[in-house]
């Protein structure tokens, strides 16, 4: 059989030396344990609003981006491409019809259209420039001149001269 190895007999052991206290000094305690509540409240909390978005993007699912561009229109006539112009014109649906009366009226030389119940009209007019781009006045002029003759209230309105006048218009 095997026995331990027996320790040597030492003339000073550590149980044989007295205890000896500093009086300055209190003797060691160990520090309480504390729970982290701040670092238990943080880890829950995420827990709680990882499990709340899974949950909301299971039932309601994943919002998906749009395309660069946009979505396509869905309409079942495909839309309108003028290279002579270089535009592209999808077509309303609903209750919009074609209206030549209009577009004669209006000088639109492409397209004019129109709907009731609201009452609303569109037209489409277009102007080749051939090898240069307008500037903004000179569309703004284009816009103003096929539009005027549709005018039925003069724009901008002329004030009367005298101040009592335009007291007058402002307080009624």
């Amino acid at each position: 059989m095997f026995s331990p190895p027996k320790a040597a007999a030492s003339p000073m052991s550590a149980g044989s030396l007295p205890e000896f206290r500093r009086p300055d000094r209190r003797p060691f305690r160990p520090k309480p344990k504390r729970r982290p509540w701040g670092t238990i409240l943080l880890v829950g909390s995420g827990v709680t609003l990882v499990a709340a978005l899974s949950a909301y993007f299971a039932i309601k699912g994943f919002p998906v981006l749009e395309p660069p561009g946009g979505q396509k229109a869905p309409s079942a006539v495909p839309p309108h491409e003028s290279r002579e112009f270089n535009y592209r014109f999808v077509f309303p649906g609903g209750s919009w019809k074609q209206d030549n009366e209009a577009r004669v009226h209006v000088k639109a030389n492409l397209l004019a259209m129109r709907r009731t119940n609201p009452d609303a009209w569109l037209a489409l007019a277009a102007r080749d420039f051939k090898t240069r781009t307008p500037d903004k006045n000179e569309a703004t002029t284009e816009a103003v001149k096929r539009l005027t003759p549709l005018r039925t209230v003069p724009w901008p309105p002329s004030l009367p001269s005298s101040s009592t006048s335009r007291a007058k218009l402002t307080t009624a």
